[in-house]
């Protein structure tokens, strides 16, 4: 059956009508536009009317949570940077649950939710960084997620505010022992 007529994103195919990094055969059902008779015109208006950005984030999440299944084990352990709302999050203790997450989220309102979402998890309120102390950070009121150490180009005029950080390395915040080796692959 050729799906290549299909897919979403030519920048994602192999030249074999399969997704480059993806056994041959998977397919995620987020990527496709199924035709009318399964969907339904409303759906379809639906989603034609998402934003681009939305879209995409709905795709690099399917990927995600697809390759998270397909890496971790039961008892692997997880970073989160910039946990957001902590969607990831939560992908990540559904695969690895007796793994030792930890999450780092440097906005205070979704530190503290995080913390009262996640209360097995190590939630810290730290930016990272290549350095220790504090830094500028351009919180996106409007679109928490844009936020970012810099500000940027935004798809529409955003309610931003400048706020304090605390920031730290990765390898200075991860417990002794810490590991995140998932069986013989090693992530790094």
């Amino acid at each position: 059956h050729d799906i290549s007529g299909h897919l979403p994103d030519q920048s994602v195919r192999d030249g074999q009508d399969h997704h480059v990094g993806f056994p041959q055969g998977i397919l995620l059902l987020g990527d496709l536009e199924p035709p009318l008779a399964q969907a339904g015109p409303s759906l379809l208006a639906i989603r034609r009317q998402l934003k681009p950005e939305l879209r995409r984030d709905h795709r690099d999440s399917e990927h995600l949570r697809l390759l998270l299944s397909f890496l971790l084990e039961r008892d692997s352990n997880c970073i989160d940077v910039g946990a957001h709302l902590g969607d990831q999050l939560r992908e990540m203790l559904r695969v690895a649950p007796e793994g030792r997450h930890i999450a780092f989220e440097p906005l205070p309102d979704l530190h503290e939710q995080l913390v009262r979402d996640f209360p097995g998890v190590d939630v810290r309120n730290v930016a990272l960084s290549d350095r220790t102390g504090e830094a500028s950070f351009t919180h996106v009121r409007t679109r928490p997620g844009y936020s970012g150490f810099r500000e940027r180009k935004y798809p529409a005029a955003e309610e931003t505010q400048t706020i304090t950080v605390p920031v730290a390395p990765l390898d200075e915040s991860l417990p002794d022992g810490y590991s995140t080796m998932v069986g013989e692959r090693g992530l790094k």
